[in-house]
């Protein structure tokens, strides 16, 4: 059908993608007071102008852009904009075949609002797009299609921005992120709502809008348009004049339903395949030490008790130097056809020391047959003796292909307990560019973070081994790419290799692999020192909305490198093809490039991966995309420490502040550090902890005397007077009780037990025989009406518990002794006391015997007391 070939607002008659392109379609689907007035010549006149350029015999006339009728009511159209308003029109391209992942493909211009004007950008558009898409005919499938133009008066912008809940950008359907893009002395911003219920259908008033306050409710009203509209999700872009909210683009998200990553391989892996009977191979290398850096990583794995992968190495240098001749001995074909039961892959190892990089060393697809081995090896093998390495300097490590749904990079270090964890679906290889999901565990207490990601698009293998961009689909997008379990597991290990190591380590997992094959479902593969901590540059919100350039291969960098050198601000999305993600030439062009021309790098990719680091040492400004960054485990102490502690925590790779005290201040932190020490000596159970604390306490000492300007020789001096006059503390005298001795004394018959002894010509006083239960009992926790007093010097023994009833309230107060501190815990009397509360007041008796006093406490704990002379007041609730 041929379509007219202007369409303006208010116009009856279809207005779909086939007539007025996506874009059109969807502005024309929304309120005429929503849109700003449009104006649209459809892909019908595209198609005329489309034929009439394949002459390229003679210059296209205006008629074979708008026929006259179609000119006249343009004509009278851009009258009324003139007459509304003296600013410009904007042409835009509206593709028929556009859609949310060619967003910025197509070019729009500014112009004066003028017939002759806009045809000749009209032209100018159309002539851009047939050159840019010379298959993009009207009929074809490839590029946007057909492409209507859209001419819009151009707003006067107070701010504008983007609205949308693509699944790229939330979970949840209801979830809605709006950002307002940075206009010249304004900031930019993001926040984010969420619809609740379906609310009342709108009816399409004006969105006036008098201030940026009332910016977020006018994007809600828009939001909700959209879902009762149109079930599916939705990207709009949106722009504020100061005085309404013009909706000037809609594009619906189509998400298609994808199938479980790793389906191709993981329906098919079944058991563990019979250990091949080799000739020239080395069966499992890391046996012994070696001098191939890949393989010591499996021996680092298989030293530290963890599971290791089967690989075998070809590194003879005579059967090499075969290879890169081209021939394959027989003896290696034999070889080769034992490992084939399944699909082999074949990496590549460097000696340490060797005129190249090992990073991102060649790797084969997944092989079935020998003839695609032999090639690889052959291939490999010469560009290894191009590049000058003799065939003792490098090999081959060769294992069958693990079909794993998942992969991880992690970042360990010995000095923290805490794991990083970069986890996606499908090959590790895809964490150089694609989305993926980010945990941070720590393997000390097992607590887990996470965050999600929508992981469109990740590296899967094809049904004959070959690795492919595979498109995630619902509901793989956004599930977790690893299970909390795998994660636990993974920092388990990764923490365990850093602690072996004693550095900073990078380590790759295969994740979900069959149990039976290597005892876990998390295999490590390759593990290297790691460059430190991270640093990375998060992309700020105005670089997000740059001008964006996709770099898929060489040709894009051809067409990149072509640009004006003037050209700035551009934003580059690394997306490598497939056979160039190991490609370690062509990143460090991109980088290169980038750097030369001021242009940044936008990684979506894992900041553990080799990409990361490669871009970085070209000096390229690389921004990740959404890093995650979590909140530094802090620890307060506010307490004296030896001089060196901070050295050392510094060492580890931690951030130490300090505070510097003298004089007095210095006085009363080393008495409290003297009763903190004295206090872990207390709480010491073995013969190294009580040495270990006293030397700490007379460290402690020797400072304070040096600071109240003593001598350690004047403290020896009044140690030994004092010895003299009052004694040591050898003896383990306990001082029980004291008593007055009576106005009257009764003669009785001298007791030997109470009489002073004299042996060797030294005092001692009389022992009394119950002395031993009254040693080693809880503290005597008592109550007063002001307060529940407890003894601040803790209990000597175990019985480190005291329970006090109290009737008025009738609460049940629990005292715990802790090593430097007292628990205090308040709760309801048990059901089952065995006996009453005793109350809060004197109650005298008759006959005169002893009550107890007003605030005395029943105490449940160890047998006896000792007395509540040193107590530490706590208020009761």
């Amino acid at each position: 059908m041929d379509w007219p070939g202007l369409v303006l607002s208010g116009d009856e008659g279809p207005k779909g993608a086939d007539v007025v392109g996506r874009k059109g379609a969807g502005l024309f689907r929304l309120p005429d007071s929503w849109v700003p007035p449009l104006a649209a010549i459809t892909t019908s006149a595209f198609k005329r102008y489309h034929a009439a350029s394949l002459s390229k015999t003679r210059a296209i006339s205006p008629s074979e852009i708008l026929q006259a009728t179609d000119q006249e009511r343009l004509e009278l159209w851009l009258a009324c904009v003139r007459a509304r308003s003296s600013d410009d029109v904007i042409v835009r391209s509206s593709g028929a075949l556009e859609d949310l992942s060619s967003r910025g493909l197509l070019e729009s211009r500014i112009c004066a609002p003028d017939l002759v004007e806009v045809l000749r950008t009209a032209s100018a558009l159309w002539d851009r797009h047939i050159s840019a898409f010379p298959a993009g005919t009207p009929t074809s499938a490839s590029g946007p299609g057909s492409v209507a133009l859209l001419i819009q008066p151009l707003l006067r912008t107070h701010a504008r921005g983007h609205l949308s809940n693509e699944r790229r950008i939330a979970e949840e359907a209801r979830n809605w992120v709006y950002e307002v893009e940075p206009q010249t002395g304004q900031a930019g911003g993001r926040w984010g709502f969420r619809l609740r219920g379906s609310g009342p259908p709108l009816r399409g008033e004006p969105l006036r809008c008098p201030s940026k306050a009332a910016l977020a409710k006018r994007l809600k009203e828009i939001a909700q348009f959209a879902r009762q509209a149109d079930g599916q999700r939705s990207h709009l872009e949106w722009v504020w004049d100061g005085e309404r909210v013009w909706v000037v683009q809609w594009d619906a998200e189509r998400a298609e339903r994808g199938q479980p990553p790793g389906h191709v391989w993981l329906a098919r892996r079944g058991g563990a395949p019979p250990p091949p009977n080799l000739r020239v191979l080395r069966s499992d290398p890391y046996r012994e030490e070696t001098a191939w850096p890949k393989v010591e990583c499996v021996r680092a794995f298989s030293l530290c008790g963890l599971p290791t992968p089967s690989i075998y190495l070809l590194d003879d240098p005579g059967l090499l130097t075969s290879v890169a001749k081209g021939e394959i001995p027989e003896s290696l074909q034999h070889d080769l056809g034992q490992l084939l039961r399944r699909p082999v892959v074949v990496r590549t190892d460097a000696k340490r020391g060797q005129n190249c990089s090992r990073e991102l060393l060649p790797r084969s697809d997944a092989h079935t047959d020998l003839a695609g081995i032999a090639e690889f090896l052959t291939r490999i093998a010469r560009q290894m003796a191009t590049a000058g390495l003799q065939p003792d300097g490098y090999s081959f490590i060769l294992h069958q292909f693990i079909p794993a749904p998942a992969a991880a990079f992690s970042y360990a270090s010995p000095a923290s307990s805490s794991v990083l964890v970069d986890g996606i679906w499908g090959s590790p290889d895809g964490l150089l560019c694609y989305p993926h999901d980010t945990f941070a565990v720590d393997v000390a207490n097992d607590r887990l973070t996470r965050v999600l990601r929508c992981k469109e698009e990740y590296l899967d293998a094809d049904a004959g081994g070959k690795w492919v961009r595979r498109r995630a689909g619902r509901p793989w997008d956004w599930r977790p790419s690893l299970t909390p379990t795998q994660v636990r597991e993974i920092g388990r290990m990764s923490h365990r290799i850093a602690q072996r190591l004693g550095i900073p380590v990078r380590v790759m997992f295969f994740v979900g692999v069959a149990r039976d094959r290597a005892g876990s479902d998390c295999l490590p593969w390759f593990s290297e020192p790691a460059e430190g901590v991270p640093d990375v540059t998060r992309e700020t919100l105005a670089e997000r909305f740059r001008k964006s350039v996709v770099v898929r291969n060489y040709d894009d960098l051809d067409l990149l490198r072509q640009l004006p050198a003037a050209q700035r601000s551009l934003r580059l999305k690394l997306r490598p093809d497939e056979e160039l993600l190991r490609d370690r030439t062509f990143l460090t062009n991109v980088g290169n490039l980038a750097s030369e021309r001021g242009w940044h790098i936008s990684l979506e990719g894992s900041i553990l991966s080799h990409g990361y680091y490669i871009l970085q040492r070209t000096g390229a400004p690389v921004h990740c995309a959404d890093p995650y960054t979590p909140e530094p485990k802090r620890e307060q102490f506010g307490k004296l420490v030896r001089d060196l502690i901070p050295v050392r925590i510094e060492r580890h790779g931690e951030v130490v502040h300090l505070a510097r005290c003298t004089g007095p201040e210095l006085v009363r932190l080393l008495k409290a550090k003297a009763v903190e020490e004295a206090l872990e000596l207390a709480a010491s159970e073995s013969v190294a902890s009580e040495m270990e604390e006293m030397a700490d306490l007379q460290e402690v000492i020797a400072a304070l005397c040096e600071l109240i300007d003593r001598t350690e020789d004047d403290l020896h001096e009044l140690t030994e007077r004092k010895r003299k006059e009052r004694g040591a503390f050898r003896e383990g005298y306990v001082l029980v009780e004291t008593k007055e001795l009576p106005l009257v004394r009764t003669q009785r018959r001298a007791d030997a037990a109470l009489e002073l002894l004299h042996v060797d010509g030294t005092e001692r006083p009389s022992q009394h025989l119950e002395v031993r239960s009254k040693i080693g009992t809880a503290p005597a926790i008592t109550s007063r009406p002001d307060g529940i007093y407890v003894p601040l010097v803790p209990p000597v023994g175990s019985g480190t518990t005291t329970k006090v009833r109290l009737a008025q309230p009738q609460v049940e107060v629990t005292v715990r002794y802790e090593p430097k501190e007292v628990v205090v815990s308040v709760g309801p009397l048990p059901p089952t006391a065995s006996t009453p509360p005793l109350p809060l007041a004197d109650v005298p008796t008759s006959d005169g015997a002893d009550r107890p006093q007003e605030g005395s406490a029943s105490a449940e704990g160890t047998s006896g007391q000792l007395p509540p002379a040193d107590a530490a007041k706590c208020s009761c609730p």
